[in-house]
């Protein structure tokens, strides 16, 4: 059945029922023509309805008329019971649609009407009325999507709710979704209405993974970990991350602030800062006692700061997104504490996203987190294709808040034949043109040995049939200035005197994350032995 917006659909003794001998009430029954189905969005009666059919009844009804009317409307989303009248039941009021009441006992009820579509009707939303992380969790009455009222303040008008409510969809397989009402909608606060909201998800093709096999006893899943660290962050993308040191400045225990060198620190006592920066967690600041952070973390030559740090146990980005995002459907705490902080307990229904929303958290290839979260030890083969959020330093995010990547490096797979293990392999740059342009060419003997990421050259015994050597693109500059970024020529020499003839092949290094490079080496059956 779909929603019921003509009042001539509602019966009097069926659909609805007005009740004038004990407390004055009018109750909606699901039969007839009103269904309580889900989703929500697509069953019951609207506020304007059921007021038009009261009215159709009080006109053509003495009883009726022998009674104070019922309900006063404002809009057709925004009503009031008066005059003593209220709903029947919590029945009733699960079955109006596209309205808020004001009840005379001091309840306010608002209603909540989701735009957008869920992949199924069977897709359960759910929403709290707190933003702790530890909040209570209410599923709405019915799935699929949302069309309800939601009760924001008590009897009495205790409790009052009508400060935050966030609404979350997160069904697996799909993409998750977020609506805090209050901030969203830009309201001072709640009331008694209809409100209308973005919700919507479709599925995410990134989702392979079961529950069970996330949750199970192998690995990476059982290793990997979630800490969330105390302090001042804006996890929500308030400007409140850290702050330069400055002298004479009051700062309280949590707050992250930055030394003039980049460094990162947290405040452990509270005070007035004096003297300098030079040594903060030894006590160069005579105010204020620091530690170093723990959400601190290196980016190439950078230091960041981050809040939420997950414990990838060599995880690829599918596993660590998979991950997350189970870890967000969780209805027990996933905070698991790794530094010790005593963050308190942080539902997993309720964590702040891990990821940028929907298809731009992770493509298949590349991951991009939510502001504040690191990813640790994750696997080093998907590190070029991490995009970084950290939190904000004086208010302002880095690279102007469209993200840091580590620098780029390039896997050199270099695949030989067999005769050439036991021998040696050298790899040289083919010129320095993109450089200082001095003429360090191959085939002079200032050619120059090319160095890996952590500035080891690259000339070595040949261990197996293929070796890797890993290329710092964004960061090496042994061709002089500006060579580094650029498309790299290599020559690759092997040799193994008395096993094969020396050979040389060229190859060419550009911004990609595995470049394979073959040598076929023939057999020596010249040398002496």
């Amino acid at each position: 059945m779909a929603k019921l917006t003509d009042p001539d659909s509602l019966n009097f003794g069926t659909e609805i029922v007005i009740d004038t001998a004990g407390p004055k009430t009018v109750q909606l029954i699901a039969t007839g023509n009103l269904s309580a189905a889900s989703p929500g969005a697509t069953s019951g009666v609207t506020g304007q309805a059921v007021y038009s059919k009261l009215v159709d009844g009080w006109e053509s009804t003495l009883n009726y008329r022998r009674h104070s009317f019922p309900v006063k409307a404002y809009t057709p989303n925004e009503m009031e019971w008066i005059n003593t009248w209220g709903p029947d039941d919590q029945t009733t009021r699960d079955l109006m649609r596209d309205v808020g009441f004001i009840e005379t006992d001091g309840k306010e009820q608002m209603g909540l009407f989701g735009l957008g579509d869920f992949p199924a009707d069977t897709d359960q939303a759910y929403y709290a009325q707190d933003s702790a992380l530890d909040a209570t969790v209410s599923n709405f009455v019915y799935t699929g999507e949302i069309n309800e009222m939601v009760e924001i303040k008590g009897t009495g008008g205790t409790p009052d709710n009508t400060a935050y409510l966030g609404v979350f969809y997160r069904t697996r397989p799909n993409y998750y979704d977020f609506y805090e009402v209050v901030s969203g909608l830009q309201l001072s606060a709640l009331t008694a209405k209809r409100e209308s909201i973005p919700l919507s998800s479709v599925a995410d093709p990134n989702i392979i993974e079961s529950d069970a096999t996330i949750d199970g006893a192998t690995e990476p899943w059982q290793s990997m970990t979630l800490d969330f660290l105390t302090g001042q962050y804006g996890l929500n993308g308030a400007a409140d991350g850290a702050v330069t040191w400055s002298a004479a400045q009051s700062y309280v225990a949590g707050d992250a602030v930055a030394n003039s060198s980049g460094r990162y620190f947290r405040v452990t006592v509270g005070g007035t800062s004096a003297g300098n920066d030079s040594d903060l967690a030894g006590g160069s600041d005579t105010g204020v006692s620091y530690e170093v952070h723990p959400g601190e973390y290196q980016i190439g030559s950078t230091y960041y700061l981050f809040s939420r740090i997950i414990g990838a146990a060599s995880a690829d980005n599918s596993e660590v997104y998979q991950w997350g995002a189970r870890q967000e459907r969780q209805t027990t705490d996933i905070n698991d504490n790794v530094n010790l902080d005593g963050f308190g307990t942080v539902k997993g229904q309720l964590c702040p996203h891990l990821f940028q929303d929907k298809g731009s958290g992770f493509d298949g290839t590349k991951l991009s987190l939510a502001e504040g979260v690191f990813v640790s030890s994750g696997a080093a083969s998907d590190a070029n294709n991490i995009v970084f959020f950290p939190h904000s330093l004086d208010g302002v995010y880095p690279n102007g808040g469209a993200g840091v990547q580590y620098p780029f490096t390039v896997n050199l797979e270099v695949i030989m034949t067999s005769n050439l293990v036991g021998g040696r392999i050298t790899i040289f740059f083919a010129n320095d043109d993109a450089g200082d342009n001095l003429g360090n060419d191959f085939d002079t003997d200032n050619a120059i040995v090319v160095q890996d990421d952590t500035l080891t050259n690259m000339d070595q015994v040949i261990g197996t049939a293929t070796e890797n050597f890993t290329y710092d693109y964004d960061v090496n500059v042994q061709r002089g200035t500006g060579s580094d970024g650029t498309p790299a020529p290599l020559k690759v020499v092997c040799i193994y005197a008395g096993s094969t003839e020396p050979i040389v092949v060229d190859a060419n290094v550009t911004r990609v994350d595995n470049v394979t490079i073959r040598v076929n080496a023939l057999d020596d059956r010249n040398y002496a032995t």
